[in-house]
């Protein structure tokens, strides 16, 4: 991501819908699945949303005759891994091992979930 943007709560409920879409979605689509998930929002408060987004740098859009494709720029994983560095950062002063520590201690991480890690870390970390 060229900046770090924290999405509101709104918006991230969009860019769920439109990465759950593969990336891609049709306003009308986009609408129905909002609808479908209890959002209740009017047509202008959806693309009041999508512009913000546009605006973020987190999608675009694409003309198709009278309809708008609206394109993902962002992908949910670098979304997610630039969320975790601004947590890293903000509330544990840049130390993963701060964040490891309060996670366990509050008992986020279970056995599964330390064998996990455990292996990823001993198959390089994700480097290579």
């Amino acid at each position: 991501m060229e900046r770090e943007v924290q999405l509101p709560e709104a918006q991230m409920e969009v860019m769920e819908v439109i990465w759950d879409k593969g990336g891609r979605a049709m306003f009308g689509a986009l609408g129905e699945e909002l609808a479908s998930r209890g959002k209740s929002w009017k047509s202008n408060t959806i693309l009041t949303l999508l512009s913000r987004l546009a605006d973020n740098g987190m999608l675009t859009v694409h003309k198709q005759g009278r309809l708008n494709e609206y394109v993902a720029l962002v992908s949910r994983e670098a979304y997610q891994q630039a969320q975790a560095r601004l947590l890293v950062d903000r509330v544990f002063g840049g130390d993963t091992k701060h964040l490891i520590s309060a996670l366990v201690s509050q008992e986020y991480l279970t056995e599964d979930d330390y064998e996990e890690l455990k292996a990823f870390w001993e198959k390089g970390g994700g480097r290579g």
